[in-house]
């Protein structure tokens, strides 16, 4: 549409908005969720496998009532009444084991210096581990993709 200024005829244009796709917007928040999972099974991890070690390494062993599925938390746990060496009752939960009957007399293993860390004798940090290794995984993922993205050839970001 002409304008008419200062005697001259100037062409009005319009630019094109410089907008992302929304395949551009649904990559990043695909890749913001991989990030927050991947920090989070990272952390996860990290904690359970610090836990399950000083188990290994200082727990104290004690006999337990099982209480139950805990509330608001996996059903595939049960939570464990128990006495600390130091006459403390405590409560903890074990992770991944939900086969035991409830009033159940079972030998725990907890945390002398935060009882309420609990697990069974002899159990592996296996799952722990996977969770390290997961989180590892999403948080490599999320940085292979960020350089591919910035680095797209014919691109300026």
């Amino acid at each position: 549409m002409p304008v008419e200024w200062a005697g001259t005829m100037a062409q009005q244009t319009t630019q094109p908005q410089d907008r992302p796709s929304l395949l551009a917007i649904r990559g990043v928040a695909l890749m913001t969720t991989v990030l927050i999972i991947g920090a989070i099974f990272l952390a996860i991890g990290i904690s359970n496998v610090v836990d399950a070690s000083e188990i290994a390494s200082h727990g104290v062993q004690v006999r337990a009532v099982v209480l139950g599925v805990p509330k608001g938390g996996p059903s595939n746990s049960t939570e464990v009444g128990y006495t600390t060496a130091s006459g403390q009752r405590e409560q903890g939960v074990l992770g991944g084991v939900s086969y035991l009957r409830v009033g159940s007399a079972i030998t725990v293993v907890y945390d002398p210096v935060r009882p309420s860390v609990v697990a069974l004798p002899g159990a592996s940090s296996e799952g722990a581990w996977q969770q390290v290794v997961a989180g590892s995984a999403s948080l490599l993922i999320f940085f292979f993709f960020l350089v591919s993205w910035r680095v797209r050839p014919g691109k300026e970001r």
